[in-house]
């Protein structure tokens, strides 16, 4: 079943990183706006309702550690998806009870992609039903 495209926002600082995601997303009929930092993911979310966002752990300026926690007091309602190198089971713990609602593991595959659009469209529709 295909629902209604998502609102996506991608923050990594690495270009590649982002245009891998936009091209996956866009492909499946998602709109795409990127952010090279934490900051830039901020000002991004203060002008316009995400239905998901990416965001890289590791980036420079305002990083997304950071950047999620002024996420869960500004847009508690974020569907917040943290992707980052970094495989530390207590990491990936604490950011998950920080507010991140999944973390992905990079490299992620498209598959761990698509179970977490498939997750978000399955919340929006029984908040929409």
């Amino acid at each position: 079943m295909r629902n209604h495209a998502l609102q996506i926002l991608v923050a990594d600082n690495e270009e590649v990183m982002r245009e891998l995601f936009d091209r996956h997303l866009s492909a499946r009929g998602h709109s795409v706006d990127q952010a090279v930092n934490g900051n830039e993911c901020l000002k991004r979310m203060s002008k316009k309702n995400y239905d998901l966002v990416f965001l890289d752990l590791v980036m420079p300026g305002v990083d997304g550690e950071t950047a999620l926690q002024t996420m869960r007091v500004r847009y508690p309602e974020a569907f917040v998806v943290v992707v980052s190198s970094q495989d530390d089971d207590g990491v990936i713990e604490d950011l998950l009870a920080r507010g991140a609602r999944a973390y992905l593991t990079k490299p992620c595959t498209k598959e761990h992609i698509e179970e977490v659009i498939a997750e978000v469209e399955r919340e929006k529709q029984g908040v929409e039903s």
